[in-house]
């Protein structure tokens, strides 16, 4: 399952996401996913996100992802799981994302003051 949504960093400095985790899965991969020479799609797993100062990045299945791996529960549309994102300083924060569409895929919520990146905020 895929989170496609929006992550904004609204601070004055760079943050750095470092962890991804949901008591949904077993795993949560952050993923980008390309071309290789041939034209074959090619995903990475990348062990960090770096979002520069007043930025933002659409999380999109296909290019740049969140994958949920090894669910521990049926995703149903209309419920709620939390998504866990650590950042390099040790502070991290947790949002709720939302189940939606006939594939049970989960989307970000929309942007919201509390789903932003802010340096000085901790769960």
């Amino acid at each position: 399952v895929v989170i496609e949504g929006l992550l904004v960093n609204a601070g004055v400095t760079s943050q750095t996401l470092v962890k991804f985790a949901s008591p949904a899965a077993e795993m949560v991969l952050l993923q980008r996913v390309g071309r290789d020479a041939k034209g074959l799609a090619v995903t990475e797993v990348l062990p960090r996100l770096e979002l520069a100062p007043r930025t933002a990045l659409k999380l999109v299945e296909g290019l740049t992802e969140i994958r949920l791996v090894g669910l521990k529960e049926e995703l149903v549309a209309g419920n709620e799981i939390a998504l866990l994102l650590g950042r390099a300083d040790g502070n991290s924060q947790v949002v709720r994302v939302s189940i939606v569409g006939p594939r049970a895929r989960a989307a970000l919520p929309q942007y919201k003051p509390e789903h932003v990146l802010d340096e000085n905020r901790e769960e």
